[in-house]
């Protein structure tokens, strides 16, 4: 993952907070996958060749809302850093390169196992509700600080500046948060 590199090239001058900034936050059921998506993802991958982007698959049902996928990462999250981060990596990997419907509770609920998380303490998580309320209390947060939901994914926020919408390379990161310590007097 791209923001790996960024980390290991800039050490402890940099931590990565994760927050719920939902793309699709309602549901948008029957959802086409569009020109757009298609020829966008594209254009990631040739702009980011070490990250997988393949175009969705167009016999796969598309992902219908953010939500579900953004709970699921907090419920992978309460079994510990290590398992959010793994989970994390795979819903990326479904979305982006499988073209899975990450919206799908059946999904989310197998990618939990595939990825060696406690699936019953998992599927309490996700069907207790808890952590719905959790992400929709962040995607208030940063709609209050930044506006409407983003327009693309990833979506990166750096203070000082102004979001990077979609893929990006890791040197141009790494550039942005070297001018961000450098301003701040952080060596």
């Amino acid at each position: 993952m791209r923001l790996d590199k960024v980390k290991a090239e800039l050490g402890p001058r940099v931590s990565f907070q994760w927050k719920s900034y939902a793309l699709l936050m309602g549901r948008a059921d029957s959802r086409l996958v569009t020109p757009h998506s298609r020829t966008s993802r594209i254009a990631a991958a040739q702009a980011e060749p070490s990250a997988r982007f393949e175009p969705w698959a167009p016999d796969k049902p598309y992902i219908s809302s953010s939500l579900p996928a953004l709970e699921a990462a907090k419920c992978a999250a309460l079994q510990g850093p290590g398992a959010f981060q793994a989970y994390h990596r795979a819903l990326f990997h479904a979305m982006f390169v499988d073209s899975i419907d990450i919206s799908d509770y059946n999904q989310l609920t197998s990618l939990a196992a595939r990825e060696g998380l406690n699936a019953d303490h998992f599927r309490r998580d996700l069907d207790g509700g808890q952590q719905k309320v959790a992400v929709i209390g962040e995607h208030l947060e940063m709609v209050m600080e930044y506006g409407e939901a983003p327009s693309g994914l990833p979506l990166v926020l750096i203070k000082g500046r102004d979001p990077i919408v979609g893929a990006a390379p890791a040197d141009l990161y790494v550039r942005i948060l070297e001018r961000a310590l450098a301003r701040q007097g952080v060596e």
